[in-house]
């Protein structure tokens, strides 16, 4: 090329510098052309390099994702198999944080009261952390039913300056716990040191709720029922404990029936009827028909001021010293003075107990009383109806000379009705919720004087119990009647 060159200068047909120069500038053209070639490797190299970076990142981000899932597919398969509801929202807490690189949750649960409870938080001061919230103040934090952001304060937690919260709530999300288009609750996860949490992170966080809702749902739901079995237990626990309470409460029952008469001494002409009915399984009323021998009768109705078991126990105690000392003493005050004597030494006063006691001469008709604070027996003699008078304190709780009792006398005629009764047949609950008067009873008794005594027992009752209807009975209930030959 070069002598081509020089040949065609010859002719004049090229410049003589052009076929001198010719070689140099082939070398210039050469080494352009490499220069163009390695910079064009250089740049195919770096964006090469540039590119795997990219894939490398890529890579390393996708990793992690893979990771991610992979350990949220194990978390949800503990969070399907843990039932302790507590525990679960601990480490769905904890969870929540990893996922989203956040440092503060709370994780609110509805309970069927209409409150939420806070299962469980991170990094909040538990001590700051009201535990129980209505459903509503949680519900307006999030109301959407979707994943929202949320920077402010969570419910239950009073808001306070960053600088004595230590940090600024910079970034947060409100997920909502869904599980079977059934909202069991809300979480909410903040962030102090990023001021945004990325898609990915909020994508994965929603599907991780989606576990933790139907983990805590079925956690509640095993909870529940738990609660359940443990009331079903008690209750089973208490309906034995009852079974046998009624038991030996009916069997205490039948143990005051048989102590109370049933048959009464035979005194030629002379009647005797009653009717007992305790306002529960047993009671503090009393009465008795004595055979004091000679002719003479004892006649007792008594009333102590509680009901129930203790009650009953005080009327056998009574009953029991009354007819001991009746058998020493004729006097009916005498009597008295020593049964309230009896009672004060045998414990503390807790109780009292009224009580009217009689003794009858059935030869002369005469009856001779006293009445320890009890209602007035009632009379009826023809059309008329009377009381008994005498003045008298309850037994059990008075020392004399506080303790007072008179002693009276009364001539009884032929065909007299004497009524001893309790103030549970004048204190009846009426239908219309009211209490019935005296009046009413002694009106009562006074329309029945013609009547044998257990006809006007029986028909006494029948009438009381209608007017109460299906009110509880309100206080113990005993009647005796006498019937004057």
């Amino acid at each position: 090329m070069q002598q081509y060159a020089l040949h065609l200068a010859a002719r004049g047909q090229l410049a003589l510098e052009d076929g001198l120069d010719f070689e140099t500038h082939q070398l210039q053209r050469a080494f352009s052309l490499v220069t163009t070639v390695e910079r064009t490797h250089s740049e195919t190299k770096t964006t090469l390099e540039r590119k795997l970076l990219e894939l490398e990142t890529a890579n390393r981000v996708l990793e992690q994702r893979t990771e991610e899932l992979i350990s949220l597919e194990n978390i949800g398969q503990i969070l399907l198999t843990s039932t302790d509801l507590s525990a679960l929202a601990a480490i769905v807490c904890q969870k929540a944080l990893d996922l989203c690189h956040g440092n503060r949750a709370i994780l609110y649960y509805f309970r069927p009261d209409g409150h939420a409870e806070v299962l469980s938080t991170g990094g909040w001061d538990p001590s700051r952390v009201q535990r129980h919230i209505h459903t509503e103040a949680v519900i307006e934090a999030n109301p959407t039913r979707e994943t929202v952001p949320y920077n402010q304060w969570p419910p239950g937690i009073p808001p306070r300056h960053p600088d004595l919260e230590g940090a600024l709530l910079r970034s947060g999300i409100a997920v909502p716990l869904i599980a079977q288009d059934d909202q069991v609750g809300l979480m909410i996860v903040h962030s102090t040191r990023s001021n945004k949490i990325s898609p990915g992170d909020v994508a994965l966080l929603q599907s991780f709720a989606n576990h933790a809702a139907m983990a805590i749902q079925r956690a509640g739901l095993v909870e529940q029922l738990r609660a359940k079995i443990a009331a079903l237990e008690a209750a089973q626990v208490e309906l034995a404990v009852k079974e046998r309470l009624e038991h030996e409460l009916a069997l205490a029952r039948k143990v005051q029936e048989n102590v109370l008469p049933r048959v009464f001494p035979f005194v030629p002409g002379y009647q005797f009827a009653a009717t007992y009915h305790p306002a529960r399984f047993v009671g503090g009323d009393f009465y008795d028909v004595i055979d004091l021998g000679d002719g003479f009768v004892g006649l007792a109705i008594a009333d102590v001021s509680d009901k129930g078991v203790p009650a009953a126990l005080y009327m056998t105690l009574t009953r029991s010293l009354l007819r001991a000392e009746a058998y020493r003493e004729r006097s009916p005050r005498a009597v008295l003075v020593r049964v309230n004597q009896l009672l004060l030494e045998l414990g503390e006063p807790t109780m009292f107990v009224t009580l009217f006691y009689g003794v009858l001469d059935t030869t002369t008709r005469e009856l001779v009383y006293a009445r320890a604070g009890h209602d007035y027996p009632l009379l009826v003699r023809g059309n008329a109806t009377l009381e008994l008078a005498g003045r008298g304190t309850p037994l059990g709780f008075l020392h004399p000379p506080i303790f007072h009792l008179s002693e009276e006398s009364i001539q009884l005629e032929p065909c007299d009705r004497l009524v001893l009764y309790t103030d549970g047949l004048t204190d009846v609950c009426l239908a219309d919720g009211k209490i019935s008067d005296h009046r009413h009873f002694r009106a009562l008794v006074g329309s029945l004087g013609g009547q044998a005594p257990e006809v006007m027992g029986e028909t006494i009752f029948a009438n009381l119990f209608a007017l109460q209807g299906d009110h509880e009975q309100f206080d113990d209930m005993a009647l005796l009647v006498v019937g004057i030959p």
